[in-house]
C-alpha cells in the first residue's frame, strides 16, 4: 500500500489506473508484469515454489520433497549446464515461463532444501551429490546473470566475484546452524532476539526500500540535502519502516488472517506427521 501511495505521488507509473492495477496484481500475486515494483518479480518465483510443497502437503507426499527437489535441481543444473554448449537457450533462461516453471531457479531452491536435510536430518552421500550438483548450476546461473550485468554496464570482466560472495554466504549458513549452541551461549538471551527481529526485518526491507527509499533519495536532494546524507537518511528511514512492519503491522495482520481461516475451519495443519523423507 505505501509503495502505491508513493508511486502515486510522484508519477511513476502514470496513471491511477495503473498504479491501482499493479497494486490489485501484487495484492493477489498475479505473477507477470506490470509489478508495483520492480523486486517483486521474484514473488511469483516463491510462490511456484511454495505451490510445489503445498501440493506434496494436501497429497500427503510430503516425505517425498526430497526426491521431487532433487529432480527439480537436476533439471535446472542441466538446463543452465546446457545453456553453455547452446548459447541460443539465453533467451529461453531469460523468460518468465523459465522462471515460473523453475527451470532458471530451480537450483537454488533444491539447494536449500538439501543443505537443510544435510544439516538438520544429517548428511548422506545422496544428499551431498544433489548439494554438488546443485551448487553447479547455481555458479553457472550467476555467472550468467553477472555477465548481462556488467555487459549492461559496458565491462567485461569475469564473474569471479559475485561467485565467491555466494559460496561465502553458503558456507555462513552452514556455519550459522552448525555454530548455533556457541552463537545463542555468547549472544545470551537478549542479542538473539535482536538477531532475531533483525532476521525478520530483512523482508520487509527488501519489500520497501527499492520505490520508497528512492523516492525519499530524490526529494532530499531536490530539497538541496547532499546525496551521501540524502542516502543515509533514507538508509535509515527504510530500517526504521521496515521494524514497525516486522513490530506490529506483520502481527496484525497475521493474527487477523489466522483468526478468519479459523472461523471457516481452514487454519489447520496439512500434515499429519512429520518424519523425515526416506532415502534422499
Amino acid at each position: 500500500m505505501l509503495t502505491a501511495l508513493v508511486s502515486l505521488a510522484i508519477g511513476r507509473m502514470g496513471s491511477v489506473r495503473h498504479v491501482l492495477r499493479a497494486y490489485l496484481d501484487c495484492v493477489l500475486f498475479v505473477p507477470v508484469e506490470p509489478w508495483l515494483d520492480g523486486v517483486y518479480w521474484t514473488l511469483g518465483v516463491e510462490i511456484a515454489f511454495y505451490a510445489l510443497v503445498f501440493a506434496l502437503l494436501r497429497l500427503g507426499r510430503f516425505r517425498s520433497i526430497g526426491p521431487v527437489c532433487a529432480a527439480v535441481g537436476a533439471a535446472s543444473t542441466l538446463f543452465w549446464v546446457a545453456t553453455l554448449a547452446v548459447p541460443s537457450l539465453g533467451a529461453l533462461a531469460a523468460s518468465r515461463v523459465a522462471e515460473l516453471t523453475l527451470l532458471r531457479h530451480g537450483c537454488f531452491f533444491a539447494l536449500g532444501v538439501f543443505l537443510w536435510l544435510s544439516l538438520v536430518k544429517g548428511p548422506t552421500a545422496g544428499r551431498l551429490c544433489v548439494i554438488a550438483v546443485c551448487a553447479v548450476g547455481a555458479l553457472v546461473e550467476i555467472g550468467d546473470a553477472a555477465e548481462s550485468f556488467l555487459f549492461q554496464m559496458s565491462r567485461s570482466e569475469a564473474p569471479l566475484l559475485p561467485r565467491l560472495v555466494f559460496a561465502v554466504r553458503v558456507l555462513m549458513i552452514v556455519a550459522s546452524v552448525r555454530g548455533n549452541a556457541w552463537l545463542r551461549a555468547r549472544l545470551g538471551e537478549r542479542g538473539c532476539a535482536l538477531a532475531r527481529r533483525l532476521g525478520l526485518m530483512t523482508y520487509p526491507l527488501y519489500l520497501l526500500h527499492n520505490v520508497n527509499g528512492a523516492a525519499l533519495i530524490h526529494r532530499l536532494v531536490g530539497a538541496g540535502v547532499p546525496p551521501y546524507a540524502a542516502l543515509v537518511a533514507a538508509w535509515g528511514a527504510m530500517l526504521l519502516l521496515s521494524f514497525a512492519v516486522m513490530r506490529w503491522a506483520e502481527p496484525f495482520v497475521r493474527g487477523r488472517l489466522s483468526a478468519t481461516l479459523d472461523r471457516i475451519g481452514l487454519d489447520r495443519p496439512l500434515l499429519a506427521e512429520s518424519r523425515p523423507a526416506p532415502g534422499l
